[in-house]
């Protein structure tokens, strides 16, 4: 084990075969991950976010809740608590269409 105490500056390409671990900020211009990326905490983008994947979301990222005929309300329970309150969007689905509609309404 080698130990360099101050700055270090190499020119050229380097190879570390095994882990890396820096204990504090890393900074570079490009970073290529040629394989799994994992963040283990928090992330901020300060920029765009490009996919051009398809990109996978947890389960309180969409879903569906049915209000039954003869309620008002209907009670929709999040896996992981939100530190702002969630935009949710409702859209009423018929299962008539035409004159049956405009008689039941």
């Amino acid at each position: 084990m080698a130990t360099v105490s101050g700055d270090l500056n190499v020119q050229g390409n380097g190879f570390i075969q095994g882990a890396l671990n820096v204990l504090n900020n890393l900074t570079t211009n490009n970073l290529l991950v040629s394989n799994f990326a994992y963040f283990i905490n928090d992330v901020v983008f300060k920029g765009n976010v490009r996919f051009t994947g398809t990109p996978t979301f947890n389960s309180d990222t969409a879903g569906f809740a049915v209000v039954q005929q003869g309620q008002d309300t209907v009670q929709i329970t999040f896996d992981n608590e939100y530190a702002n309150t969630p935009i949710v969007t409702a859209s009423i689905a018929l299962d008539k269409v035409g004159d049956d509609v405009a008689k039941n309404s």
